[in-house]
Protein backbone atom coordinates (compact mmCIF):
# COMPACT_ATOMS: atom_id res chain seq x y z
CA UNK A 1 0.00 0.00 0.00
CA UNK A 2 2.54 2.52 1.04
CA UNK A 3 4.74 1.76 -2.54
CA UNK A 4 1.86 2.08 -4.32
CA UNK A 5 1.26 5.78 -2.54
CA UNK A 6 4.99 6.66 -3.14
CA UNK A 7 5.02 5.56 -6.70
CA UNK A 8 1.86 8.15 -7.32
CA UNK A 9 2.77 10.69 -5.01
CA UNK A 10 3.44 14.08 -7.30
CA UNK A 11 6.62 15.88 -7.59
CA UNK A 12 7.10 19.45 -7.49
CA UNK A 13 10.54 20.95 -9.61
CA UNK A 14 13.49 21.24 -7.44
CA UNK A 15 13.67 24.34 -4.91
CA UNK A 16 16.27 26.48 -6.63
CA UNK A 17 17.32 29.72 -5.42
CA UNK A 18 16.68 32.39 -8.01
CA UNK A 19 20.01 33.52 -9.41
CA UNK A 20 21.04 35.51 -12.69
CA UNK A 21 22.76 33.03 -14.95
CA UNK A 22 26.07 35.20 -15.57
CA UNK A 23 26.46 35.06 -11.91
CA UNK A 24 26.02 31.47 -11.47
CA UNK A 25 28.73 30.71 -13.94
CA UNK A 26 30.95 32.83 -12.30
CA UNK A 27 31.29 30.47 -9.35
CA UNK A 28 31.24 27.78 -12.40
CA UNK A 29 34.79 27.36 -12.26
CA UNK A 30 34.57 25.47 -8.39
CA UNK A 31 32.04 23.19 -9.33
CA UNK A 32 32.97 19.43 -10.51
CA UNK A 33 31.21 18.86 -13.74
CA UNK A 34 28.91 16.10 -12.49
CA UNK A 35 27.79 19.43 -10.23
CA UNK A 36 27.38 21.36 -13.10
CA UNK A 37 25.42 18.66 -14.94
CA UNK A 38 22.86 18.93 -11.94
CA UNK A 39 23.14 22.57 -12.06
CA UNK A 40 22.00 22.88 -15.14
CA UNK A 41 18.78 20.08 -14.86
CA UNK A 42 18.49 22.17 -12.02
CA UNK A 43 17.87 25.45 -13.57
CA UNK A 44 15.49 23.57 -15.95
CA UNK A 45 13.50 22.78 -13.15
CA UNK A 46 13.81 19.07 -13.34
CA UNK A 47 11.69 16.77 -10.82
CA UNK A 48 14.39 13.94 -8.67
CA UNK A 49 13.01 11.43 -10.78
CA UNK A 50 13.65 13.15 -13.56
CA UNK A 51 17.28 14.00 -12.59
CA UNK A 52 17.63 10.37 -11.35
CA UNK A 53 16.87 9.25 -14.96
CA UNK A 54 19.31 11.51 -16.55
CA UNK A 55 22.32 10.80 -14.31
CA UNK A 56 21.28 6.77 -13.98
CA UNK A 57 20.95 7.48 -9.80
CA UNK A 58 19.56 4.48 -8.48
CA UNK A 59 16.76 6.28 -6.50
CA UNK A 60 15.07 9.76 -6.82
CA UNK A 61 16.04 10.28 -3.05
CA UNK A 62 19.61 10.15 -3.71
CA UNK A 63 18.56 12.36 -6.88
CA UNK A 64 16.93 14.67 -4.39
CA UNK A 65 19.90 15.07 -1.80
CA UNK A 66 22.29 15.24 -4.70
CA UNK A 67 20.08 18.66 -6.39
CA UNK A 68 20.09 20.10 -2.22
CA UNK A 69 23.94 19.06 -2.03
CA UNK A 70 24.80 21.52 -4.92
CA UNK A 71 22.51 23.98 -4.30
CA UNK A 72 24.29 24.50 -0.68
CA UNK A 73 27.38 24.12 -2.77
CA UNK A 74 26.98 27.03 -4.84
CA UNK A 75 25.38 29.43 -2.22
CA UNK A 76 28.43 28.87 -0.73
CA UNK A 77 30.78 29.91 -3.30
CA UNK A 78 28.19 33.03 -4.25
CA UNK A 79 28.63 34.45 -0.64
CA UNK A 80 32.31 33.91 -0.74
CA UNK A 81 32.77 35.03 -4.15
CA UNK A 82 35.19 38.27 -3.35
CA UNK A 83 36.99 35.99 -0.88
CA UNK A 84 37.99 33.65 -3.50
CA UNK A 85 38.93 35.98 -6.10
CA UNK A 86 41.47 37.21 -3.41
CA UNK A 87 43.40 34.05 -2.72
CA UNK A 88 45.82 34.12 -6.50
CA UNK A 89 46.74 37.77 -5.12
CA UNK A 90 47.83 36.86 -1.29
CA UNK A 91 51.31 37.74 -0.13
CA UNK A 92 51.97 34.33 1.22
CA UNK A 93 54.81 31.64 0.68
CA UNK A 94 54.61 29.44 -2.09
CA UNK A 95 53.84 26.27 0.60
CA UNK A 96 51.44 27.81 2.14
CA UNK A 97 49.74 29.30 -1.47
CA UNK A 98 50.12 26.12 -2.72
CA UNK A 99 48.15 24.33 0.03
CA UNK A 100 45.13 27.10 0.04
CA UNK A 101 44.69 26.67 -3.59
CA UNK A 102 44.38 23.38 -3.16
CA UNK A 103 42.44 22.76 -0.09
CA UNK A 104 39.94 25.22 -1.00
CA UNK A 105 39.88 26.30 -4.78
CA UNK A 106 40.47 22.52 -5.82
CA UNK A 107 38.20 21.59 -3.37
CA UNK A 108 40.96 18.54 -2.15
CA UNK A 109 40.50 16.90 1.15
CA UNK A 110 43.39 17.56 3.98
CA UNK A 111 44.35 14.05 3.05
CA UNK A 112 45.19 15.14 -1.10
CA UNK A 113 46.35 18.30 0.27
CA UNK A 114 49.03 16.02 2.13
CA UNK A 115 49.82 13.43 -0.13
CA UNK A 116 50.21 16.47 -2.75
CA UNK A 117 52.76 18.29 -0.79
CA UNK A 118 54.73 15.42 0.18
CA UNK A 119 53.82 15.26 4.20
CA UNK A 120 52.01 13.07 6.70
CA UNK A 121 48.22 13.55 7.37
CA UNK A 122 49.07 14.87 11.08
CA UNK A 123 51.35 17.54 9.54
CA UNK A 124 48.83 18.69 7.25
CA UNK A 125 46.38 19.52 9.45
CA UNK A 126 49.48 21.76 11.75
CA UNK A 127 50.10 23.31 8.20
CA UNK A 128 46.14 24.58 8.13
CA UNK A 129 46.11 25.83 11.70
CA UNK A 130 48.83 27.79 11.46
CA UNK A 131 48.40 28.67 7.69
CA UNK A 132 44.48 29.56 9.55
CA UNK A 133 46.52 31.60 12.58
CA UNK A 134 48.94 33.29 9.86
CA UNK A 135 45.81 34.83 7.74
CA UNK A 136 43.78 36.30 10.74
CA UNK A 137 47.32 37.82 12.41
CA UNK A 138 48.00 39.24 9.05
CA UNK A 139 44.62 41.16 7.82
CA UNK A 140 43.48 38.48 5.72
CA UNK A 141 40.07 37.28 8.14
CA UNK A 142 37.90 37.11 4.59
CA UNK A 143 40.55 34.30 3.65
CA UNK A 144 40.58 33.22 6.95
CA UNK A 145 36.69 32.59 7.53
CA UNK A 146 36.22 31.31 3.96
CA UNK A 147 39.50 28.74 5.18
CA UNK A 148 37.68 27.68 8.23
CA UNK A 149 34.26 27.16 6.34
CA UNK A 150 35.81 25.18 3.88
CA UNK A 151 37.23 22.89 6.17
CA UNK A 152 34.10 22.23 8.11
CA UNK A 153 31.30 22.32 5.31
CA UNK A 154 31.31 18.59 4.60
CA UNK A 155 28.65 19.16 1.31
CA UNK A 156 31.79 21.09 -0.43
CA UNK A 157 33.86 17.81 -0.23
CA UNK A 158 31.60 14.27 -0.04
CA UNK A 159 33.28 11.69 1.61
CA UNK A 160 34.99 8.74 -0.92
CA UNK A 161 36.07 5.59 -0.51
CA UNK A 162 36.98 3.42 -3.86
CA UNK A 163 34.56 4.25 -6.45
CA UNK A 164 33.83 7.56 -7.13
CA UNK A 165 29.63 7.02 -6.41
CA UNK A 166 30.28 5.69 -2.93
CA UNK A 167 29.54 8.41 -1.04
CA UNK A 168 29.12 7.92 2.48
CA UNK A 169 27.25 10.75 3.44
CA UNK A 170 24.29 9.27 1.48
CA UNK A 171 22.20 6.82 3.73
CA UNK A 172 22.89 3.12 2.86
CA UNK A 173 25.95 4.50 1.64
CA UNK A 174 24.91 3.30 -2.10
CA UNK A 175 26.96 3.98 -5.48
CA UNK A 176 25.27 6.41 -7.66
CA UNK A 177 25.13 7.62 -11.31
CA UNK A 178 25.05 3.58 -12.11
CA UNK A 179 23.21 0.94 -10.37
CA UNK A 180 26.05 -1.85 -10.91
CA UNK A 181 28.84 -0.64 -8.82
CA UNK A 182 31.58 -2.75 -10.29
CA UNK A 183 31.26 0.04 -13.86
CA UNK A 184 32.90 2.74 -11.59
CA UNK A 185 35.46 -0.10 -10.20
CA UNK A 186 36.45 -0.92 -13.89
CA UNK A 187 36.59 2.97 -15.05
CA UNK A 188 39.16 3.30 -11.99
CA UNK A 189 41.45 0.73 -13.37
CA UNK A 190 40.80 1.88 -17.05
CA UNK A 191 42.06 5.61 -16.05
CA UNK A 192 45.13 4.11 -13.81
CA UNK A 193 46.32 2.64 -16.67
CA UNK A 194 46.19 5.40 -19.46
CA UNK A 195 49.94 5.87 -20.97
CA UNK A 196 51.00 2.41 -19.70
CA UNK A 197 49.73 0.10 -21.49
CA UNK A 198 50.92 -0.53 -25.03
CA UNK A 199 49.33 -1.79 -28.08
CA UNK A 200 51.21 -5.09 -29.37
CA UNK A 201 48.98 -7.27 -31.80
CA UNK A 202 47.87 -10.75 -30.18
CA UNK A 203 49.08 -9.08 -26.57
CA UNK A 204 47.15 -9.74 -23.08
CA UNK A 205 49.74 -8.83 -20.39
CA UNK A 206 48.89 -6.50 -18.00
CA UNK A 207 51.44 -6.18 -14.42
CA UNK A 208 48.69 -5.32 -11.98
CA UNK A 209 51.49 -4.47 -9.74
CA UNK A 210 53.02 -2.29 -11.84
CA UNK A 211 50.17 -0.98 -13.63
CA UNK A 212 51.78 -1.55 -16.88
CA UNK A 213 51.81 -3.96 -19.84
CA UNK A 214 50.96 -4.50 -23.65
CA UNK A 215 48.01 -5.73 -24.99
CA UNK A 216 46.25 -5.09 -28.10
CA UNK A 217 41.99 -4.16 -27.97
CA UNK A 218 40.50 -7.05 -26.98
CA UNK A 219 42.84 -8.22 -24.83
CA UNK A 220 42.55 -5.34 -23.10
CA UNK A 221 39.02 -5.97 -22.50
CA UNK A 222 39.62 -9.46 -21.31
CA UNK A 223 42.06 -8.78 -18.83
CA UNK A 224 40.02 -6.08 -17.45
CA UNK A 225 36.88 -7.72 -17.24
CA UNK A 226 38.99 -10.95 -15.26
CA UNK A 227 40.22 -7.95 -12.84
CA UNK A 228 36.72 -6.71 -11.61
CA UNK A 229 35.06 -10.29 -12.01
CA UNK A 230 33.01 -9.95 -14.94
CA UNK A 231 34.64 -13.00 -17.08
CA UNK A 232 35.97 -15.97 -15.38
CA UNK A 233 39.79 -16.13 -15.17
CA UNK A 234 39.93 -19.00 -17.14
CA UNK A 235 38.04 -17.06 -19.97
CA UNK A 236 39.63 -18.05 -23.62
CA UNK A 237 41.04 -15.62 -25.68
CA UNK A 238 39.38 -14.31 -28.15
CA UNK A 239 39.44 -10.95 -30.83
CA UNK A 240 36.73 -7.99 -31.45
CA UNK A 241 34.81 -10.55 -33.48
CA UNK A 242 34.61 -13.29 -30.50
CA UNK A 243 34.04 -10.81 -28.12
CA UNK A 244 31.05 -9.06 -30.68
CA UNK A 245 29.55 -12.56 -30.55
CA UNK A 246 30.18 -13.18 -26.64
CA UNK A 247 28.46 -9.77 -25.76
CA UNK A 248 25.24 -10.16 -27.57
CA UNK A 249 22.71 -7.80 -26.54
CA UNK A 250 22.74 -4.24 -28.64
CA UNK A 251 21.80 -1.41 -27.14
CA UNK A 252 21.52 2.74 -28.26
CA UNK A 253 22.22 4.18 -24.59
CA UNK A 254 25.38 2.27 -23.61
CA UNK A 255 26.17 2.75 -19.64
CA UNK A 256 29.64 3.15 -18.34
CA UNK A 257 32.22 0.56 -19.27
CA UNK A 258 29.73 -1.50 -21.78
CA UNK A 259 31.87 -2.30 -24.80
CA UNK A 260 31.73 -0.08 -28.66
CA UNK A 261 32.39 -2.57 -31.34
CA UNK A 262 33.96 -1.00 -34.65
CA UNK A 263 34.12 -2.62 -38.23
CA UNK A 264 33.09 -2.96 -41.46
CA UNK A 265 30.27 -5.16 -40.53
CA UNK A 266 29.04 -7.58 -38.08
CA UNK A 267 31.00 -10.51 -39.86
CA UNK A 268 34.02 -8.34 -39.71
CA UNK A 269 34.63 -6.48 -36.56
CA UNK A 270 38.15 -5.34 -35.89
CA UNK A 271 38.23 -3.42 -33.09
CA UNK A 272 36.53 -2.85 -29.40
CA UNK A 273 36.83 -0.33 -26.90
CA UNK A 274 35.20 0.64 -23.47
CA UNK A 275 32.44 3.37 -23.20
CA UNK A 276 33.25 5.85 -21.01
CA UNK A 277 30.42 8.68 -21.22
CA UNK A 278 30.23 12.18 -19.95
CA UNK A 279 31.80 13.31 -16.49
CA UNK A 280 33.62 10.42 -15.76
CA UNK A 281 37.59 11.74 -15.65
CA UNK A 282 39.05 13.07 -12.47
CA UNK A 283 38.16 16.72 -12.23
CA UNK A 284 41.39 17.61 -11.07
CA UNK A 285 43.43 16.28 -14.10
CA UNK A 286 40.67 17.15 -16.83
CA UNK A 287 39.42 20.49 -18.00
CA UNK A 288 35.10 20.91 -17.53
CA UNK A 289 35.51 21.27 -21.59
CA UNK A 290 37.04 17.36 -22.19
CA UNK A 291 35.34 15.53 -18.88
CA UNK A 292 31.96 16.60 -20.92
CA UNK A 293 32.75 15.24 -24.04
CA UNK A 294 31.37 11.71 -24.82
CA UNK A 295 34.44 9.37 -24.23
CA UNK A 296 35.62 5.74 -24.86
CA UNK A 297 38.70 4.70 -23.53
CA UNK A 298 40.76 1.65 -24.83
CA UNK A 299 43.98 0.99 -26.84
CA UNK A 300 44.43 3.22 -29.67
CA UNK A 301 46.06 3.21 -33.15
CA UNK A 302 47.40 0.27 -33.41
CA UNK A 303 48.21 -1.96 -36.42
CA UNK A 304 48.70 -5.51 -37.39
CA UNK A 305 52.22 -7.16 -36.45
CA UNK A 306 52.65 -3.90 -34.13
CA UNK A 307 55.23 -4.64 -31.36
CA UNK A 308 55.01 -3.04 -28.04
CA UNK A 309 58.52 -1.33 -28.74
CA UNK A 310 57.53 0.13 -31.20
CA UNK A 311 54.12 1.60 -29.49
CA UNK A 312 56.26 3.21 -27.05
CA UNK A 313 57.65 5.38 -29.89
CA UNK A 314 54.58 5.89 -32.03
CA UNK A 315 52.20 6.56 -28.85
CA UNK A 316 49.71 3.88 -29.54
CA UNK A 317 48.03 2.15 -26.53
CA UNK A 318 45.47 2.80 -24.11
CA UNK A 319 43.94 6.02 -24.08
CA UNK A 320 40.72 8.15 -23.97
CA UNK A 321 39.29 9.65 -27.05
CA UNK A 322 36.68 12.38 -27.42
CA UNK A 323 33.71 10.42 -29.34
CA UNK A 324 32.83 6.89 -29.99
CA UNK A 325 32.69 7.91 -33.53
CA UNK A 326 36.40 9.04 -33.18
CA UNK A 327 36.61 6.35 -35.81
CA UNK A 328 34.15 6.08 -39.28
CA UNK A 329 33.89 2.46 -38.96
CA UNK A 330 31.34 2.61 -35.02
CA UNK A 331 28.87 -0.67 -35.62
CA UNK A 332 27.30 -0.17 -31.78
CA UNK A 333 27.20 -1.44 -28.30
CA UNK A 334 26.88 -4.13 -26.63
CA UNK A 335 25.83 -4.83 -23.03
CA UNK A 336 28.39 -5.69 -20.27
CA UNK A 337 26.84 -8.24 -17.76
Amino acid sequence: MSLALEEEEVESPPSWEAHDFSELMRVSGYLWPDELRVLQLARLGKTPSEVARVLCLPSRQLADKELRRVRAVVRFFLDHQKALRRIPRLNLSMDRQRVLELFVLKRRSYLEVARAVGVGKFEMVRRLRLLLDHLHRNGYSDIAGLLADTWTNRRLRVSMKGAVGNRLEWKGKRRAMVTEPWRYDLRNLLLDLVGRVHYEWGGQLINWTSREGRADCSGLVIECLKKIGRLPAGFRDVNAQGLFGYYNKRTRSPQLCDLVFYGKDEKHVTHVMFYLGRGQLPVEDSTVALAERELVIGMCDGDQEMRAKDARWLGAGLHVRTSPRYRKDLLGYGVVR
